[in-house]
């Protein structure tokens, strides 16, 4: 996973946002991204998709994470409205 993150250029102070559960997968990127000196920026899925989108135009993450289809769909449309969003 950190190895995924920098290839995508994950550095220093950048932001990865994740939508999901307190799981396995959830720990791998939290420690991934510090791994990179990153920030992770964590969200429930259960919120609404308008406060993901807050949080992570808020916090300018350049890199968002999902944990499932139905979150995916939801938040398919987030890169052409969040300019810092990259992935």
């Amino acid at each position: 996973m950190r190895g995924g993150l920098a290839s995508l250029g994950i550095s220093s102070r950048d932001k990865v946002a994740i939508i999901s559960k307190n799981t396995e997968e959830w720990a791998v990127s939290a420690y991934a991204t510090y791994g990179l000196c990153g920030q992770h920026i964590p969200m429930y899925e259960t919120q609404l998709a308008k406060e993901w989108e807050y949080i992570v135009r808020d916090c300018s993450a350049k890199v968002l994470l999902v944990s499932n289809p139905t979150v995916l769909e939801q938040t398919l449309d987030f890169p052409e409205r969040i300019d810092s969003l990259e992935h």
